[in-house]
């Protein structure tokens, strides 16, 4: 068994150079999501780390509200500011296909 533990403030120095990269060294500052890229597949939270099951099913998710959520967390109007973290992270995941062509 893993005792790994995630160092959050160490995350926070990596993924803060990894936009400091794309923007500075790639010259992207804004990354269209494509109409037929928008909608993606999602593990449902209650299955993503259980590895003792078999995965029944998948939802759907959409890069166009994680994009509505990142506006109002700079908006200050986030609620769960926290939770936000499951609608980034597909962004990021996206962000990364998308510069790397």
């Amino acid at each position: 068994m893993s005792n790994a533990e995630i160092d959050v403030r160490g995350l926070k120095r990596s993924e803060n150079a990894v936009p400091d990269h794309v923007i500075d060294d790639l010259g992207h500052e804004k990354i269209r999501v494509e109409e037929n890229s928008d909608y993606s597949w999602d593990c449902p939270d209650s299955q993503i780390y259980d590895m003792s099951k078999s995965l029944v099913g998948l939802d759907v998710g959409r890069l166009s509200d994680g994009v509505d959520f990142v506006k109002l967390i700079e908006h200050g109007q986030g609620g769960d500011v926290s939770y936000h973290l499951v609608h980034v992270a597909p962004l990021l995941s996206y962000i990364a296909e998308k510069v790397k062509k």
